[in-house]
């Protein structure tokens, strides 16, 4: 399995590491703590982009 730091999956979605780590505290991105750094599985990205995406092919508006 492989990890992203929050700063990979900030620059990912287009957002700053500020709002990754809120994300991850809020439950909507699954992370674990490694060396005082959360890391977040790749297939979470990839879950939540996806989630996203389909969002948007329903008539869900783009927010950043």
């Amino acid at each position: 399995m492989r990890f992203l730091t929050t700063l990979e999956v900030a620059r990912a979605l287009g957002v700053d590491r500020a709002r990754v780590v809120a994300l991850v505290r809020n439950g909507v991105l699954p992370a674990v703590k490694w060396d005082r750094r959360w890391r977040i599985p790749a297939s979470a990205l990839e879950q939540l982009e996806s989630r996203a995406y389909r969002g948007l092919e329903k008539g869900g508006e783009e927010r950043r």
